[in-house]
């Protein structure tokens, strides 16, 4: 666009040429010195300064390197301008470390659910038959053979010692009897009473039979569940047999009661008691799905365990993690044996170089066995009392992985990208963005890839985009090369804002939850850059200014300066403008003095020497007479002289205390501020920044390169000291005829011829040069227009300066 503030000149190249000037100046003067002066000169002449030649193109404005605008414009295949910058990263980032994961640690307890005790057998209860039937009764029959035999009761109880044992509380367990009537009488009925005789003779449990016959046997049971019972018991057994003919009481019959104690389950005995087993299982789990392991090779990793014996009688307790496999195949296993009540030890299991076949892919399964030896005496042990297990864990390092990632993150350190957008943009409306991300992938996983872009324009407005794009799986062998165009709604609206800054902060997510691959640490994805695209149809929303980087003009030589002011007669600006862009345009010229840049940035530190006295003290006590060069200081004196009205060589030598001296004696205040401007004129400001540097040794404070830049945009732009043209407003020029496609078919022209005061023209000779800018004003667009790499702007300025030819112009 013309006028856009584009690439900057190199200041080497800044000067204007003025060797025709000069050449023309020096001719004269050797004549002056060596024919005689003319008597009555009175020829005059015309030279010309350029003030602006510039023809720019829009393929000028995004293809030359030299120029700041090819940093954010390109030119599209279909020879569009566009927007077009890329944050570059060139960053590969190896999956490395991020193939890992520390279980959760937990602390949990194998517990003793239930004491189990064997079954024993009771010794029998025997009643025999003269227990019952007395022969010595029945004297009448000597034979023992008694006719009628009458119903007697009976009743008997008998100890039952369960071996081992003091105490228990059944959970479940019973007594099995069985009876069997070897009388040669039946029975009826006949009641059976278990009594705990270590517990004060309480009943236990009762079984009742209505009826046995001789011969007959029956079976019954004495249910112990839910009871708490010593190891001392009686039974009593009480019943009456039935009337009876002909009974032998001479025989050998007899009543057995046969006993059997069935495997007890007890929640608290205090006995000898059996070897108790038991076991769990418990799950390490992972802290997130993000890795799903069917198979894996641990790299690098352990796990830790505290184990505390919390039973009451010492036991043996195995660990072992069943799905981690040492290389030679077996599982990791560690035995404690002999762990007191109480003891505390402490496990290690390396897992370097282990194979992981999990049954669950999201948890590491550590099972925990324990085993309490069988006690040799009576000791007392309750169900609840267990083992306890802390589990502290560590970072566990995959070397290979098969099974499914979900978004493992890849983190990529943003990279911060500074676009010079040229003031005057903001009013630019792109009609449509585009975004690319340029990466390749060497993961055989679909994966995403999430950008948190963040931009700050020049007014400090900011703006947050959230870009995210799925890419598909890639080879280790074989990386895949992607260019991703993710959609954004907000991407247009990012853009408009013209970030001067902009922070693109990459994750790349690996795997999408559902396809099970094999990865290893030196998979790696590369991001390349991120590009921002914007096609160069546009809307102005509002007139906008466009300030390109004002350009450095010096005609050197202050004889030069002196002799064409002191012999000026008029002054012109012509400009001839040409405009073959689809935009109308406005177009101003700016001046303003190296010298007044100078003091208005000294006035900005010290806003106290805006008074003309106080910048001169200033000045003086600041050295600044000792900062200037030689030659400088010569032409001062030799200004001076002439301003004070003196022979030229009057102050040639003279020093900065002799030359205030006579102004302030004189009491020239036109001298005194001329005095001042060549003072600060003499800071030099050639390529080598000279100058500047001199500024800053003054003010004792460093200013950096974009900030001299921004103070000497606003002062050509902002406070010029002249204005072309001076009156009536910009130069305007409408837009170019364009055709349906948007091509420009006919350019529109300018040219306009303006005559300048002594006082403005003398603004071009102030001693240490002047900055010129060209403003081009864009107006406002009803719609989109098209800018196209032909298109362009050119602004061509002179000033056309008409001298008398007099005795001044030969003075030595």
């Amino acid at each position: 666009m013309p006028g856009v503030r584009g690439a900057a000149s190199s200041r080497a190249g800044r000067r204007v040429s003025t060797g025709v000037i000069n050449c023309l100046l020096c001719a004269l003067v050797v004549q002056g010195c060596t024919l005689r002066k003319p008597q009555a000169p009175s020829t005059e002449f015309t030279i010309s300064l350029p003030i602006a030649d510039v023809r720019t193109t829009i393929e000028e404005l995004a293809t030359d390197t030299g120029r700041r605008t090819s940093a954010y414009l390109s030119i599209e295949d279909d020879r569009l301008l566009s927007l077009d910058f890329s944050t570059r990263f060139d960053h590969h980032e190896n999956v490395g470390d991020r193939l890992s994961l520390k279980p959760i640690e937990a602390a949990f307890t194998a517990r003793l659910d239930d004491i189990h005790l064997p079954e024993q057998t009771l010794p029998d209860i025997v009643i025999p038959l003269h227990a019952i039937h007395d022969p010595d009764r029945f004297p009448e029959h000597s034979d023992g053979i008694v006719p009628v035999l009458p119903p007697v009761p009976f009743e008997h109880r008998q100890t039952i010692s369960l071996a081992g044992v003091e105490s228990l509380d059944v959970e479940s367990g019973r007594v099995d009897i069985q009876v069997a009537n070897g009388l040669p009488v039946d029975i009826a009925p006949l009641r059976l009473v278990l009594i705990d005789a270590g517990r004060g003779d309480r009943i236990i449990a009762v079984m009742e039979l209505d009826r046995l016959d001789a011969g007959a046997t029956a079976t019954g049971t004495f249910e112990l569940d839910g009871k708490r019972i010593s190891g001392s018991l009686w039974v009593d057994i009480a019943g009456s047999t039935a009337e009876a003919t002909d009974v032998d009481l001479t025989g050998a019959g007899e009543l057995i009661v046969s006993a059997g104690l069935s495997p007890l389950v007890v929640s608290a005995a205090t006995a000898i008691i059996p070897e108790q087993e038991f076991f769990v299982s418990q799950g390490l789990a992972f802290p997130d799905d993000r890795i799903q392991i069917a198979r894996a090779t641990i790299r690098d990793g352990g796990l830790t365990l505290h184990v505390r014996n919390d039973i009451s009688v010492p036991g043996t307790v195995e660990l072992s993690l069943d799905e981690v496999l040492r290389p030679d195949g077996r599982a990791h296993t560690v035995r404690l044996d002999g762990l007191e009540p109480g003891e505390v030890r402490e496990v290690h299991f390396d897992l370097t170089d282990s194979d992981f076949v999990p049954a669950n892919p999201l948890e590491l399964q550590l099972s925990c066995r324990v085993r309490i030896r069988a006690s040799e005496e009576v000791v007392r042990l309750e169900a609840g009392e267990q083992v306890m297990i802390d589990a502290l864990t560590e970072e566990l390092y995959f070397d290979r992985v098969e099974g499914v990632l979900n978004r493992v993150e890849l983190p990529t350190e943003p990279v911060i990208t500074e676009v010079d957008f040229h003031r005057g943009l903001d009013n630019l409306a792109l009609a449509s963005t585009r975004l690319r991300i340029y990466l390749r992938s060497a993961v055989g996983f679909r994966s995403r890839i999430n950008l948190d872009i963040r931009g700050t324009n020049r007014a400090g407005r900011t703006a947050n985009l959230q870009i995210s794009e799925v890419f598909q799986r890639g080879s280790y062998a074989d990386p895949v090369f992607m260019v991703l165009e993710p959609e954004s709604a907000e991407l247009t609206d990012f853009l408009n804002l013209l970030p001067r800054e902009v922070e693109v902060r990459p994750t790349v997510l690996i795997g999408d939850g559902l396809g099970a691959e094999t990865i290893t640490p030196d998979h790696w994805v590369r991001i390349d850059s991120v590009q921002f695209l914007a096609p160069g149809r546009l809307t102005v929303l509002a007139p906008t200014s466009i300030e390109p980087e004002p350009e450095y003009r010096d005609l050197q030589g202050e004889e030069a300066r002196r002799r064409i002011e002191s012999n000026l007669i008029s002054a012109r600006v012509m400009t001839d403008i040409e405009n073959h862009l689809p935009i109308g345009i406005s177009v101003s010229l700016r001046v303003t003095s190296w010298s007044r840049i100078v003091h208005d940035v000294i006035v900005a530190a010290h806003p106290h020497l805006s008074q003309e006295g106080a910048m001169l003290d200033w000045l003086v006590q600041h050295g600044i007479w000792h900062l200037i060069t030689g030659s400088d200081r010569q032409e001062i004196q030799e200004r001076m002289a002439i301003s004070l009205g003196l022979h030229i060589t009057a102050l040639i030598g003279a020093d900065v205390a002799t030359i205030l001296d006579r102004i302030l004696a004189d009491d020239h205040p036109d001298s005194r501020t001329l005095f001042v401007n060549l003072l600060l004129g003499s800071l030099i400001n050639d390529y080598e920044g000279d100058g500047q540097r001199q500024v800053e040794t003054l003010l004792g404070q460093d200013i950096t390169p974009d900030e001299w830049e921004e103070i000497i945009a606003a002062a050509v732009y902002e406070t010029p000291e002249l204005y072309i043209p001076p009156e009536g407003g910009p130069f305007a020029i409408p837009a170019a005829q364009v055709d349906a496609a948007g091509h420009v078919t006919e350019s529109r022209f300018s040219r306009r011829d303006i005559e300048l005061t002594k006082e403005q023209i003398t603004v071009f000779l102030r001693k240490g040069g002047v900055y010129t800018g060209v403003c081009t004003e864009i107006d406002a667009t009803q719609g989109e227009v098209a800018l196209f790499a032909e298109n362009y702007a050119t602004v061509r300025a002179a000033t056309k300066i008409r001298m008398e030819l007099n005795k001044h112009l030969f003075q030595d």
